[in-house]
């Protein structure tokens, strides 16, 4: 059975990585401070040790020079292993196609599996046993200006990025226009929903495009039709959209003691984050239901019925609709699907004023003290002659990178309606660089629990971002 994505360990693996960067690493690198501080050396992994961002150090930042080989050394005897690690649990690379781009150096291939929290580690670390890291673009930033990352110094991979979206190439340069990453992904979250039921009750795209009128017809609806939610549903995109729109975390200023903070958070009101699937009340936002609580063998074909199903909010990506499309032997008694019933919607935005979509995309960065830098490099050259055939689309949601239609493959469906929408979606789209939370999530476990107020898990919620805003 395939589950729906933004699971609870999901979140926490988030979260960490969080703190991990944005509480993060030194100018140059990473100093690991441990709880003795009377001097000596003492085991990070009995000591603890933790990460801390300093703008006033003024350590030099990572140049070729620095590096063994000018940052091109060929692989040592018993170094023939070119590894890739995914961010989080996923290699996001099909298998085949990364062991032939790793063997173009005579090398063999292997995929790390790292936590987002783990990646923090090593790469402030400065371990050198990941040769190719996937990084989000928040990630990618912090790097950059710590000055982490060197320019690679291809032009295949400079000519790729220029057929990604503006706002995700970007990203890729640094100041003095030296390419420091490629991009391999980009998630673009949306609401799906069927045309028949758009008629059936009445509503229209304009009605569902903010937060307030998308939730209000949701739990004002009395029908048949169900609508899914995960957990948080698109609850997180809310508060991403306020740390990006509203916040100015670039000069230090965040204020959540607002009207529309205050709507945002009560979403979380009337249900209870510590469901569990045992009485198949797993939770979700008040009038939704959380797919996997479903007692079917199939969740994706089951609710992707455009007889029954109203909203799915975030509860699929754009792979999902592509292997759905095709015909499966073994989904006798689901419901038949047609993408051609289905229309996209953006995440409702949380204001008026607010004419941008997030998105989240994904780049791959080469390791600095890589002994591999080189071939690395040239891995990811043969994947950017080759992307569609290299990435793995199941894992990574369908990349919506390319800002010409023409440059994706038949297998996206381009003729259809929703391939479409969601590519307005991504050609209107901005990359997410401030997470939607931050610490613990006590605040509205507590909220939702009745142990604390709004007012009390808003003002914890303000504490850990005044905490990260003070770093």
């Amino acid at each position: 059975m395939r589950k729906m994505k933004c699971g609870f360990s999901e979140i926490i693996s988030f979260i960490l990585t969080a703190l991990l960067l944005f509480t993060g690493c030194k100018s140059g690198g990473a100093e690991a401070l441990p709880k003795n501080t009377e001097g000596g050396s003492s085991d990070p992994a009995s000591e603890g040790v933790y990460w801390r961002i300093n703008p006033k150090e003024t350590e030099p930042a990572v140049t070729l020079e620095t590096l063994p080989g000018g940052g091109n050394a060929e692989p040592k005897p018993d170094s023939t292993v070119l590894t890739v690690s995914g961010w989080g649990y996923k290699s996001y690379f099909d298998d085949k196609a990364f062991t032939e781009a790793a063997a173009l150096s005579g090398l063999g291939a292997r995929f790390a599996q790292y936590g987002p929290n783990e990646v923090a580690l090593k790469i402030t670390a400065r371990d050198k046993d990941v040769d190719i890291y996937v990084v989000t673009a928040a990630y990618l930033e912090r790097l950059k200006e710590k000055g982490l990352l060197l320019p690679l110094g291809s032009d295949i991979i400079d000519g790729f990025n220029s057929e990604c979206f503006d706002y995700i190439s970007e990203l890729c340069r640094d100041g003095e226009g030296n390419v420091l990453a490629m991009p391999i992904g980009n998630e673009v979250s949306f609401i799906l929903y069927p045309e028949q039921a758009c008629e059936e009750i009445g509503f229209s795209r304009e009605d569902i495009a903010c937060m307030k009128d998308f939730h209000s017809l949701v739990e004002g609806y009395g029908g048949e039709r169900v609508s899914y939610a995960s957990w948080a549903g698109p609850i997180y995109s809310y508060l991403a959209q306020y740390n990006s729109f509203v916040c100015d975390f670039g000069n230090k200023k965040a204020d959540y003691d607002t009207e529309l903070f205050r709507e945002i958070y009560s979403l979380f009101d009337g249900w209870n984050l510590n469901g569990s699937a045992i009485d198949g009340t797993l939770p979700a936002p008040r009038g939704f239901v959380n797919p996997n609580s479903l007692d079917t063998p199939n969740v994706s074909r089951t609710i992707l019925d455009s007889q029954k199903s109203m909203f799915l909010a975030k509860t699929t990506d754009y792979s999902t609709l592509m292997w759905v499309s095709v015909p499966d032997p073994f989904a006798e008694g689901t419901p038949d699907f047609d993408i051609n019933d289905w229309r996209a919607a953006h995440i409702p935005r949380i204001s008026e004023t607010i004419e941008k979509d997030l998105c989240s995309p994904l780049y791959a960065i080469v390791n600095p003290y890589s002994e591999h830098f080189g071939a690395a490099v040239r891995a990811l050259e043969y994947i950017a002659e080759n992307f569609y055939a290299s990435v793995d689309p199941y894992l990574n949601g369908s990349p919506f990178l390319k800002k010409d239609i023409s440059g994706y493959p038949e297998s996206y469906m381009t003729d259809t309606q929703v391939f479409k929408d969601v590519f307005e979606i991504a050609e209107n789209g901005f990359a997410a660089l401030a997470p939607s939370t931050l610490g613990s999530t006590d605040d509205f476990i507590n909220y939702q629990s009745g142990r604390v107020s709004l007012d009390e898990a808003i003002e914890i919620y303000s504490r850990q971002i005044d905490a990260y805003l003070k770093e």
